[in-house]
């Protein structure tokens, strides 16, 4: 039986490239939160970046993402 669950990447020297996720936020504190931990927990991508462009937000997410970067996550 097939699995419809697809692991990436499927070889070793996959692993060795660079992978970035970019993000859009605009009052989505608490969806950029769950975006950065399930990236931080889930993905082992070793050269795994992460951005996310805040436009504004006045629910806090500016100040969740800056708080991120601080601790080594990329923000922009």
């Amino acid at each position: 039986m097939d699995s419809d669950v697809v692991w990436w990447p499927g070889t070793p020297e996959a692993s060795r490239e660079r992978v970035a996720v970019v993000s859009v936020s605009y009052n989505t504190r608490e969806l950029a939160a769950v975006l950065l931990w399930s990236l931080r927990t889930i993905v082992t991508w070793p050269a795994l970046e992460i951005v996310i462009v805040d436009n504004g937000s006045r629910d806090g997410a500016a100040e969740l993402l800056a708080e991120a970067a601080q601790a080594g996550v990329w923000y922009c």
